[in-house]
């Protein structure tokens, strides 16, 4: 019985750890599968964010080149226009007209050089900052060199507001005028802007046009309100435009602030 005990115990034995290697052989063999397994998922993840963030910045460089192309384009439009118009009675003046649409054309062209830009830079600084309703006079300012009678009413503290509104607010704006200049050129612009404690509110509304004034054509790509409604919404704002009763067009957006205890 000894005898038979002890080479029952001698075999046994490494029956045991073969058995126990082996389960923990496969042990292992099932964390490398699902670890490789994980590996490839997140692989497969981390392309398709990539591939989205193109897909955004694409996007968003399409948006800026319809932007900077729309208001330049309309203010070349309306000083070629004015030049034409008074060309006959006051020459001088139409050929300053003509140097400005040329120093347009050179600002235009700048600014269009700055958008491509971003398709050949990557992970490089922005080369001026953001634009927004800290700069909303320059904007009017602008308009008002082209002829534009536009008036600009500010209440609250614009300075104030979380950046990603502010130049929001001033990328709808810029383009709301711009289709102003477009739809309507010679109508009187009314800008509305108004910081509240839990909001920004911002109205912009613009008349008729004079008698025998028509719309400038050609330059609507139709992104106009569809950007600027899918600027609003990604901040949660509510967006409405239309015909006014006096046959102008107004176009209202409130984009909700945070406040600092989180509310």
């Amino acid at each position: 019985m000894g005898f038979v005990t002890a080479e029952a115990v001698r075999i046994a034995a490494p029956a045991a750890a073969g058995t126990a290697l082996g389960a923990w052989w496969g042990t292992q063999s099932r964390r490398v599968s699902l670890a490789r397994i994980e590996a490839e998922t997140a692989k497969r993840y981390h392309t398709q964010r990539v591939e989205e963030a193109q897909q955004r910045e694409r996007a968003r460089i399409a948006q800026e080149l319809h932007d900077v192309a729309g208001q330049h384009l309309a203010g070349l439009i309306t000083l070629a226009d004015a030049a034409l118009t008074i060309a006959p009675a006051q020459p001088e003046e139409a050929l300053h007209l003509v140097e400005e649409v040329r120093n347009e054309g050179r600002f235009a062209a700048a600014s269009l050089a700055g958008a491509l830009a971003d398709l050949r830079a990557a992970g490089t600084e922005p080369r001026e900052m953001t634009r927004d309703l800290r700069q909303a006079n320059e904007l009017v300012e602008y308009w008002q060199t082209r002829g534009m009678h536009i008036r600009l009413a500010t209440t609250g503290r614009v300075d104030e507001l979380p950046a990603v509104v502010s130049a929001t607010a001033y990328r709808c704006a810029q383009e709301a005028i711009t289709n102003a200049a477009k739809h309507a050129p010679g109508a009187e612009v009314d800008i509305d802007i108004a910081a509240r404690v839990d909001r920004l509110e911002v109205t912009i509304r613009n008349g008729p046009s004079p008698a025998g004034t028509g719309p400038i054509g050609g330059l609507d790509l139709g992104w106009g309100l569809s950007g600027i409604r899918e600027r609003i919404d990604l901040l949660r704002g509510t967006l409405v435009f239309g015909p006014t009763p006096g046959g102008g067009w107004m176009m209202r957006f409130v984009i909700p602030v945070a406040q600092p205890d989180g509310d």
